[in-house]
């Protein structure tokens, strides 16, 4: 980012000129069976090893609409349940807008590369066992999955609690169903005071309005 943004001040004038943040979703997900469903982000992944909801990330420039053209709240969603999933626009039972965050860094020397995330929900007309199936047939950002997480919905605000303080071991949370490798642990970022990429939290927190 930083060499980035240094060649567009160079060659344009402009700290954007090469880099620019795209707009993020970040959905929080339930399942049919009545799961908040949870990733721990794979090695290779921003924010790697730290909690994240399921369907969260950038859209692909192509997908991104002209400008002045609104995209569908729909659209946005639908797009990172297929990456990230391999599910479809049918597969999507309702989905709500939360809210909208702005996702700053750690490192203050790089203004301008911040972004915009729209907070979602979506309820999946999919059992966890049916999502896990899913992502077993590989979609094409299954690489940012490290271990799937399904959190019973009347469990989630203890959940957020047992995880929201990195100073403190989350310890054996034995209500939740986990798949993949089922021993790992979580990590921690700069960027972040809990066990979550920030925003992820952040949507959960306005989702569920936990203190």
């Amino acid at each position: 980012k930083k060499e980035l943004i240094k060649k567009g001040e160079e060659v344009l004038g402009n700290r954007q000129g090469f880099f620019v943040n795209p707009p993020a979703t970040n959905a929080i997900c339930e399942s049919s069976d009545g799961y908040i469903l949870i990733v721990n982000r794979g090695p290779t992944a921003e924010y790697s090893k730290m909690y994240h909801n399921l369907a969260a990330g950038h859209h692909d420039p192509e997908n991104l609409s002209d400008k002045g053209k609104e995209i569908p709240l729909e659209d946005l969603i639908v797009h990172q349940i297929d990456k990230e999933v391999g599910l479809s626009r049918g597969d999507l039972k309702e989905f709500k807008f939360n809210g909208i965050a702005f996702s700053a860094g750690d490192d203050k020397d790089i203004f301008g590369t911040e972004k915009v995330e729209v907070l979602t929900y979506a309820k999946i007309d999919k059992t966890v066992e049916e999502v896990f199936e899913s992502l077993n047939k590989n979609p094409a950002h299954r690489w940012e999955t490290r271990q799937l997480l399904a959190v019973p919905r009347e469990k989630i605000n203890d959940f957020i609690k047992r995880t929201s303080d990195a100073k403190k071991q989350v310890g054996d949370v034995w209500w939740i169903k986990t798949y993949f490798n089922l021993d790992v642990q979580p990590g921690t970022d700069p960027n972040s005071k809990s066990y979550w990429v920030p925003v992820g939290l952040s949507n959960l927190i306005v989702w569920t309005r936990v203190n």
